[in-house]
């Protein structure tokens, strides 16, 4: 619980932490404080780790924040992935764009797992479960899963009537389920909606006669153009 006479950028940033993630910075916190309680190393060093997981915490926070819908945006752009979610941010702070368009990124991997009902909770649980006993290495962060799906659901609200939402898919399952995703959550606000393919806008931006690129990713690994004229890109 976040009292009142805390600082709003520290509950900002706790609050932007799921379960996993809070027990990290925990951990580190206490490996810095019984350093210092046992003098395993010069006070200097453990109170410089210390400010560096606050400044670290903090300053992420605040760049999550910044990019999340608020009262003045007039665009907000669904997309699949931390990868391209990168790209797109560096997109429109190029074309200083950023205070009017803002970001709400769909971090699941909606390639595998089970995909039915994740508006409920069982739905949602058993896409937990699943990720619990096919991919181990996954366990412990979708613990945060239904979480993070909460946060998810907050971005949205916050999107503004006169915001159009724009939905960036492209030719592979994860991108064109995450664009079904976006658009069910969508679905029933009075927003303007459009959903963009990144692979159809960039074949026809760059396409020849002489040469056909072929892409499956939006922001994929590129590669060079075969024999036969043909340039697939993506993973």
């Amino acid at each position: 619980m976040i009292r009142m006479g805390d600082r709003p950028g520290i509950a900002r940033a706790i609050d932007s932490l799921g379960g996993q993630g809070a027990k990290l910075y925990l951990a580190f916190a206490l490996k810095q404080i019984r350093k210092l309680k046992e003098e395993e190393a010069p006070p200097g060093t453990a109170i410089s780790e210390l400010i560096e997981i606050y400044d670290d915490l903090i300053e992420s926070a605040e760049k999550r924040a910044a990019w999340d819908p608020d009262p003045a945006c007039t665009h907000v752009h669904f997309v699949a992935g931390d990868s391209f979610a990168g790209l797109m941010k560096a997109a429109l702070k190029q074309l200083n764009w950023k205070g009017t368009h803002k970001l709400i990124i769909l971090p699941d991997n909606y390639a595998i797992g089970p995909l039915g009902e994740l508006d409920s909770y069982e739905g949602r649980k058993a896409r937990r479960d699943w990720f619990q006993d096919h991919i181990s290495e996954d366990c412990e962060v979708f613990d945060d899963s239904d979480e993070e799906y909460k946060q998810l659901l907050d971005r949205v609200s916050k999107i503004p009537h006169q915001a159009k939402a724009i939905v960036w898919t492209s030719r592979n399952a994860c991108e064109r389920i995450g664009m079904l995703h976006a658009v069910r959550l969508m679905s029933g606000r009075p927003n303007g909606l459009a959903v963009y393919d990144t692979c159809q806008i960039c074949e026809e931006l760059i396409n020849s006669p002489d040469v056909t690129h072929r892409f499956k990713y939006s922001g994929g690994d590129s590669g060079k153009p075969s024999a036969d004229g043909t340039c697939p890109y993506g993973r």
